[in-house]
């Protein structure tokens, strides 16, 4: 079965239910499927087949949504590329997962040129144009996705998903939310994301719910878009939250579910939106390579955890108090076999390298094992920057550490030994060059150095973090 089909049986008994929202425009479910099938036939035209990847560089569009079912329905693996990338981040997801074809609109059309000079590539409104094709077979262990994590070290590693990883994951998470075609979500999340894309989008077509689409998160424009529509669902991290908190008191229409996750959830701020909107953020727990492992049921919800394991999905805690789990939502193993160190399958258990512990089949995150900084929901791994970092001609020495934001969680310092001179705007222009918006430092300090460095001569980022953090 392929994760396509979820949408396909939604339009079969809910076709003419209007379905998307963008701006002032809507399709119905009918709607959405034929255009995902024109896309579908574009691919198919252009040589796409089972088993082959399609790169997608597009940012939050209903073009979006018709590429990805499309990519689905030829039977080929999506590999979503961040719509914020620079050249050299681009160019690595395209090359690593030896990708096809690249799906790109005209705003990165140059980028993705030049990343990828030797992969072809194409435009929704291309594909669109073809005639539709009803489905390429797939089976349930076939790719869907290939998403990538920053993991604990080096690049981003990729993390092929099923279609049955997906599905199972789709499915248990409806049920404990109790998720029908009487919600409609509100989704402003970015659709190359596990947060958006497989809960809310893979949501959306397994449910028949109505979806509220955004390009982009802003908090007035989110607060604009539930006030205006009759959105009973809301997906978000901690820091959308945070700053929707911040912009207004406004009333809204009663919400059934505003659901969180990504990054650690403050009780505070879950108290303050309570007292402010009269319903609790439902709190859940996932990875990319698991997709959802646990979530707070919608009737019951518990303050403080992350919820209980979704149907299915087993979660140990072990001596060390590290979190492993098993399931059918647990991918197999990293793209092209590659390891990390902290997140690895082991005693047929998937390491998440989190902390926590279990009381009465509620799970809380305590800590994390792994140097990932969460920043805004987003995981970001120091290694990547301070590789950036280290090309600098003036840059002898560099660490990544993480502060704390009262709105983001997390924001990252770089510190930096400089080779002669060097100021922090030299840093900061050459950041803004070379990484995407999320992945700059917020702030950067000059030290005559060296680095905390252990017996090995290995950076000791404990200790960086106790001096710099």
């Amino acid at each position: 079965m392929s994760l396509a089909d979820l949408l396909v049986e939604t339009a079969g008994r809910l076709g003419s239910k209007r379905a998307l929202f963008w701006q002032e425009r809507s399709w119905t479910f009918a709607e959405v499927l034929d255009a995902a099938r024109r896309c579908a036939g574009g691919l198919a035209k252009l040589g796409i087949g089972p088993g082959d990847r399609v790169a997608v560089f597009l940012p939050n569009s209903p073009e979006t949504i018709f590429v990805h079912f499309g990519v689905q329905l030829a039977g080929a693996a999506r590999v979503p590329v961040n719509s914020a990338y620079t050249l050299r981040e681009a160019a690595h997801p395209i090359a690593f997962t030896g990708a096809k074809l690249v799906v790109v609109d005209a705003a990165r059309r140059p980028t993705a040129q030049e990343a990828a000079p030797n992969v072809p590539y194409v435009t929704p409104e291309e594909l669109l144009r073809a005639a539709p094709l009803e489905r390429a077979r797939a089976n349930d262990e076939d790719v869907s996705l290939i998403c990538f994590t920053s993991g604990t070290s080096g690049k981003p590693k990729g993390v092929p998903l099923s279609h049955a990883n997906l599905e199972h994951n789709i499915r248990g998470l409806a049920e404990i939310w109790e998720w029908t075609e009487r919600d409609t979500l509100l989704l402003s999340l970015p659709l190359m994301h596990v947060h958006g894309l497989c809960n809310g989008l893979n949501g959306w077509a397994l449910t028949g719910c109505g979806l509220v689409l955004q390009e982009k998160f802003s908090p007035d424009a989110a607060l604009d878009g539930l006030a205006r529509s009759d959105a009973t669902a809301f997906f978000g991290v901690p820091a959308m939250y945070h700053r929707m908190l911040e912009a207004s008191k406004r009333p809204l229409p009663v919400m059934r579910l505003w659901a969180c996750g990504s990054a650690p959830l403050d009780r505070g701020l879950e108290d303050r939106w309570e007292t402010a909107y009269g319903r609790p953020i439902i709190n859940r727990y996932g990875m990319t390579e698991t997709a959802m492992i646990t979530a707070n049921p919608v009737s019951a919800p518990r303050k403080g955890s992350v919820g209980k394991p979704l149907p299915g999905m087993e979660v140990r805690i072990l001596e060390t108090g590290e979190i492993v789990v098993r399931g059918p939502s647990v991918f197999a193993g990293y793209w092209g076999g590659e390891v990390d160190a902290a997140t690895r399958h082991e005693g047929g258990f998937f390491r998440t390298g989190d902390v926590g512990r279990i009381d009465d089949g509620y799970v809380t995150i305590t800590g994390r094992a792994k140097d990932i900084i969460i920043s805004g929901g987003t995981n970001i791994a120091p290694v990547e920057i301070e590789e950036v970092l280290l090309q600098h001609p003036n840059v002898a020495e560099t660490v990544v550490v993480p502060i704390p934001d009262p709105a983001l969680g997390e924001v990252i310092r770089a510190v930096v030994v400089p080779r002669g001179s060097m100021t922090a705007s030299v840093v900061t222009e050459w950041c803004e060059t070379h990484l995407a918006k999320y992945k700059r430092p917020r702030d950067v300090r000059i030290v005559p150095g060296p680095l905390p460095r252990n017996a090995m001569q290995k950076l000791d980022r404990k200790k960086a973090k106790e001096l710099y953090g």
